[in-house]
């Protein structure tokens, strides 16, 4: 009887489950912030601006110091004054403490900014978990409370 066991397990095993993971993603699309390779970490982010603050944009660095490679912003809505837009840093998501550049944009229209990190920019390096943060000079918060569009921060960490 074990014999006939023995040989039946042997002429007809038992399938196994075969679980087996993908390093795949269905297309060129990610939701995810941050990716790595070959050990350079990238983050990127896209948000929608706040409304009703004078400080539209806030997103947050990385827990490394990095390289801000870029930073825009797209304002699809205009304002009824002439406005400024400073991006600058900051350790608060609240504030536009160290000025990058600023870009101004008339009455009325809409419009899109970017800041590009160059080798000559040494203040585009940013410390561990500070803000890049897009501030609104020159309107009034009821104009502010119909910001509409978006902003977006690419950082490499060092």
């Amino acid at each position: 009887m074990v014999a006939v066991a023995l040989v039946g397990s042997y002429l007809f095993p038992q399938a196994g489950t075969i679980v087996q993971n993908l390093g795949a993603q269905p297309g060129p699309d990610s939701t995810h912030e941050y990716y790595s390779v070959n050990g350079l970490a990238v983050y990127k982010t896209r948000k929608a601006l706040n409304a009703a603050t004078t400080t539209p944009c806030a997103i947050k660095s990385p827990a490394a110091t990095s390289t801000l490679v870029a930073t825009g912003l797209q304002i699809t809505t205009g304002s009824s004054t002439a406005v400024t837009y400073r991006v600058a840093t900051s350790t608060t998501a609240f504030a536009t403490t160290t000025s990058l550049n600023y870009f101004a944009l008339a009455s009325g229209a809409q419009g899109s900014f970017n800041l590009l990190s160059t080798t000559s920019n040494a203040m585009l390096i940013v410390p561990p978990s500070n803000y890049v943060v897009w501030g609104v000079e020159g309107t009034v918060i009821a104009d502010a409370t119909k910001l509409l569009g978006t902003c977006s921060a690419e950082f490499r960490v060092l």
